[in-house]
């Protein structure tokens, strides 16, 4: 039973993965013919494009009565964006530089709302008005960011003409498989829960959340190695922020998230916290993440698997 729900879980997760893949080449076309900014795209559409993971994992698992599983996924995933992901790139391209995310002050903000998503859980619960507050939070940041990014970024060139009923069916497509696929993992990740005895907080801290990463870790493998580092921090920085407010508002504005008992430790907290403070701390120094501290970074994600499981 447990290797099915795992294959499921796999499964479901390629599909998912592919889904994304597709939605993204959609939208990024016909915002190109839009004439919008690279790292615009990145910021506001890729990124939540490729949370979208975490997003329907959220309104399925707040449907299903299990929004801890998506509370789990979204703090996961946040501690998987400004570690994994921001040490693979490290890696390959020996250093990532960061000067521009601080220039805009966007780093500051995702840092906020991370933290903030930890803040409204010491309580024991996210309450649908911390999720109506998390999203609206979403709403002024959007608007922000496109005001104050609207006139500093240079606009593509040399796009060609783009079949809008094409790339309108391929969203659709894209969507509905993202929707199917997204409730698939909710019901394998709550059926591995139940038959190896573990909690929901856990799977979503760990599983789920490396699943639903794979189309972030994907992009920013794909752009660094077009030496697109600003789209791969746009695309981390948004995500982070996307997960800590739009996915979390969603959940909880359904179904309030109740974190007692859930398998969300005080030591998962630690982590979050500390994560981005070492995430603020090497991008600042020098404005640059190079090897060494991608390495850091990396050993302190294996940490954190490696204590959450034993806390379990």
């Amino acid at each position: 039973m447990a290797l099915f729900n795992i294959f499921l879980i796999a499964i479901a997760s390629f599909i998912l993965i592919k889904a994304v893949s597709l939605f993204i080449k959609s939208t990024t076309n016909i915002s190109r013919a839009l004439r919008v900014s690279g790292y615009t795209i990145s910021f506001l559409l890729v990124s939540v494009a490729t949370s979208l993971p975490e997003t329907i994992v959220g309104i399925n698992s707040a449907l299903a009565g299990k929004p801890i599983l998506s509370y789990g996924n979204a703090l996961g995933s946040n501690i998987a964006l400004l570690t994994l992901i921001i040490a693979i790139p490290g890696f390959i391209n020996s250093g990532l530089h960061t000067r521009k995310i601080f220039r805009s002050k966007d780093i500051y903000i995702s840092s906020f709302f991370a933290i903030l998503a930890v803040a409204l859980a010491l309580d024991g619960q996210v309450t649908r008005f911390d999720g109506y507050t998390l999203l609206v939070g979403y709403v002024i940041y959007s608007i922000s960011f496109l005001r104050r990014n609207s006139h500093i970024h240079t606009f593509f060139h040399g796009y060609g003409r783009v079949n809008l009923l094409k790339e309108s069916l391929i969203f659709i497509m894209s969507l509905c498989l993202i929707i199917i696929s997204g409730e698939l993992v909710v019901r394998g990740a709550i059926n591995l829960a139940d038959v190896l005895k573990i909690s929901l907080g856990f799977v979503g801290l760990s599983i789920m959340a490396i699943g639903t990463s794979l189309p972030e870790i994907a992009y920013s493998i794909g752009l660094i190695k077009k030496h697109k580092q600003n789209e791969v921090l746009g695309n981390v920085i948004g995500s982070v922020g996307v997960n800590s407010t739009l996915v979390l508002g969603i959940t909880a504005v359904i179904e309030p998230i109740v974190i007692v008992n859930g398998g969300i430790s005080i030591t998962t907290y630690i982590f979050a916290i500390m994560v981005v403070a070492l995430f603020l701390g090497f991008s600042k120094k020098d404005h640059d993440i190079n090897k060494k501290e991608a390495t850091v970074l990396l050993l302190v994600y294996i940490a954190f698997l490696t204590v959450e499981y034993l806390v379990q």
